[in-house]
């Protein structure tokens, strides 16, 4: 395909393909592939465009009602954070509610969170001039950014109204911006429902292990064999059930990672929790 000559910096060229239902997105001669386009992706790569403008408006709740959300609401706790906390390149692990049933159950059944935590979910806070945003790998849109408060509002919340996310930070910093721009680059990739090492989609802690390296270029978050089995060893019938619907076995032993393992590492320093 053959680029368009953009003759503005901020034009933005759409070219729609009815077999996959993606679209590229020309702008400052940047090309991003994204299989649903997110108002906050156009607002990072062209910030000054309208696209931004649109995507600082797209969203009623706003940070400062979080914040209050999390105040008022903390039950007496006065270690809660608030969104004041986030650093660029931080790390969001989202906490699966106990009544939280299907592929979160599922994943924090035979993996193993901090402390305990039932962490089935793993986002990196990308700072822009635009906003706040979260840069994620999700099931129902791939790699993509929105708005930090639409992350808050779609996970799971305490009876109290807190959300149920867990804030790290890598012990050493040094590379953690490059790491954030690394992970920009797979914008657009599909989420890997199949959990693969070996294909072009991502799941979310996948994303986290292919964009964080050190300053010498070395993985921060390297893959471990991944693991399907429940603390008795045995593969659960959800895994088996999953992996028949592409009649493959179930990757057990496969390289890969999990969010609840990246939430344990010892490059991570737990900073709290937001509920």
């Amino acid at each position: 395909m053959n680029k368009t000559t953009i003759k503005k910096p901020e034009a933005i060229r759409w070219h729609h393909f009815s077999r996959h239902g993606d679209a590229i997105f020309l702008s400052l001669k940047k090309e991003i592939r994204i299989s649903v386009l997110s108002v906050a992706t156009l607002a990072v790569t062209c910030p000054n465009s309208s696209a931004a403008r649109m995507a600082m408006n797209q969203h009623s709740t706003s940070v400062e009602q979080i914040n209050n959300a999390s105040a008022s609401s903390s039950g007496g706790e006065d270690n809660l954070l608030d969104l004041t906390a986030l650093q660029h390149g931080d790390l969001l692990f989202c906490v699966a509610s106990p009544s939280r049933d299907g592929i979160a159950q599922a994943i924090v059944t035979v993996t193993e969170g901090i402390d305990l935590q039932r962490v089935s979910h793993v986002a990196i806070v990308c700072i822009e001039s635009s906003g706040t945003y979260a840069l994620e790998a999700s099931g129902e849109h791939g790699v993509w950014l929105h708005p930090i408060n639409a992350f808050f509002d779609h996970c799971d919340h305490t009876s109290a109204g807190n959300p149920m996310v867990l804030l790290g930070r890598l012990k050493d910093t040094s590379n953690v911006a490059a790491s954030v721009e690394m992970a920009k680059t797979y914008l657009g990739r599909p989420y890997d429902y199949q959990y693969m090492p070996s294909d072009s989609a991502l799941y979310c802690s996948e994303l986290i292990h292919f964009s964080y390296f050190d300053t010498e270029g070395k993985e921060i978050f390297p893959q471990v064999p991944m693991s399907f089995h429940d603390k008795s060893g045995n593969i659960t019938s959800f895994w088996k059930d999953y992996y028949r619907q592409w009649n493959m076995s179930v990757p057990e032993g496969w390289p890969g990672t999990n969010p609840g393992g990246i939430s344990r590492s010892e490059k991570i320093e737990m900073i709290g929790k937001f509920f």
